[in-house]
Order: C-alpha cells, then sequence, then structure tokens
C-alpha cells in the first residue's frame, strides 16, 4: 500500500510544503491470536435413580447440569469426606451446596454451606464459590446450573479434586417447599476429572441415564 505523508513547519497548516513523500508498505496483518482452548467432551454421571449430574471445562471452570425426575428442590454440593457436616469442627464440610427452591423468590437458586445437621444450620453464602446459577422446572424434570473453579479459594470448602474422587453431596425434596434433613440425601465418590479415554463410557451413562428420564417422563 502506498502511504503518503507530509511534515509541517508549525502547527499552522500549509499545502504545499517542504517535507512530503510516499512510500510503500507492505501492512500485513498481525498474526492472529491463539485459540483458547476447546471445552471438555460433557460427562455425566447418574446420582441415584432418576438423578443425573453432568459437567464440562472450559479455561478452568466447571459448568454443571443436576437433572432430576421430580417437581420438588434439588440441591447438590460438594463434601470433604462425604459427610454432611462436622458440628465438632464448626465449619461446613459440604461447601457451596447449591439448593434450588422453586418459588421460593429472590433466594430461588443459592448456595449455602452446611455448618450442622439442622435447618438452622444451613447458612447463605452470596458472594463466594459458584456463580452463573440457574434452575428450571419443565414437565417432570428439575434442572439445575451452575459454575465454579476446582479450586474456588477458600480454605474451609471443599474443593474438587485434579486426580483422584470429589464427594458429591445430593438431596432431593419431596416438594417445592424446602426441608432439611429430609430422606431424600446421599454421598457418591466422582472422578470429576475428565479423561479422554473415559469419555465415550461416560456419554454411554450420560445416554442411558437421559432415557430413563425421558421414559418416567413419558409413563
Amino acid at each position: 500500500t502506498n502511504v503518503i505523508f507530509a511534515l509541517g513547519d508549525s502547527t499552522t497548516f500549509t499545502y504545499p510544503n517542504g517535507p512530503m513523500g510516499s512510500k510503500a508498505v507492505a501492512l500485513t496483518p498481525p498474526p492472529p491470536s491463539p485459540a483458547p482452548p476447546p471445552p471438555s467432551p460433557a460427562m455425566a454421571t447418574q446420582l441415584a435413580p432418576g438423578f443425573v449430574l453432568s459437567w464440562s471445562i472450559a479455561s478452568g471452570i466447571y459448568e454443571f447440569e443436576l437433572t432430576a425426575n421430580t417437581t420438588a428442590w434439588i440441591a447438590v454440593g460438594f463434601s470433604h469426606d462425604g459427610q454432611m457436616s462436622n458440628p465438632a469442627v464448626g465449619t461446613g464440610l459440604v461447601s457451596n451446596a447449591v439448593i434450588y427452591k422453586p418459588g421460593s423468590g429472590a433466594n430461588e437458586v443459592a448456595q449455602y454451606a452446611i455448618l450442622n445437621d439442622t435447618l438452622q444450620g444451613i447458612v447463605l453464602q452470596p458472594s463466594s464459590g459458584c456463580f452463573g446459577l440457574s434452575g428450571e422446572q419443565k414437565d417432570s424434570h428439575t434442572v439445575l446450573r451452575f459454575s465454579r473453579h476446582a479450586n474456588n479459594g477458600i480454605n474451609t470448602n471443599a474443593q474438587i479434586q485434579l486426580t483422584g474422587k470429589t464427594f458429591v453431596m445430593f438431596a432431593i425434596g419431596d416438594s417445592n417447599t424446602f426441608a432439611y434433613p429430609n430422606t431424600g440425601m446421599g454421598s457418591s465418590p466422582v472422578e470429576l476429572n475428565i479423561k479422554p479415554a473415559a469419555a465415550r463410557l461416560q456419554a454411554a451413562v450420560r445416554s442411558r441415564a437421559g432415557l430413563k428420564l425421558n421414559a418416567a417422563a413419558a409413563a
């Protein structure tokens, strides 16, 4: 490209003036920025019959989706040791427990710490850990979605293990009215780090679980 240039003698513009010229310049675009790493394939596991946890990882962020064959409230969280709480320690062992209570107002989908085995021990954590919280009920299913980093930077919280298994705690209510403790609770050690060799197997698990949910919904 021919670039034309000129230089004046002062701040007062005059034309023509002395220092003028042109030069052919190859104005090639800069090299493209490296593409971000692609998101991992979605993985899934069945925590309980009709209760499926799926996840993917993109740029170090886990994106979770919990699908339950129910029209009641649902909850999921992470634990150091598979226990809901340890009153002797005095801090929540289940961290970033995300609870979806449809129709409950401002905190319909929110995150909590479990300090003890009472309703009063479930303490709202509005500004730490998880983000991108949402929930919906459709037909006979309840769906809860949220994101978080493997290590959320909070020392007292259970973190997602990048090697080995992470204890995933879950609960299902009897209705949209939240109650605790309840009978539909459990714990499952899940390998949340994604291994390419296991992708097809986990995808098959998710597919079978989805078929079961769809069959139950159609029944």
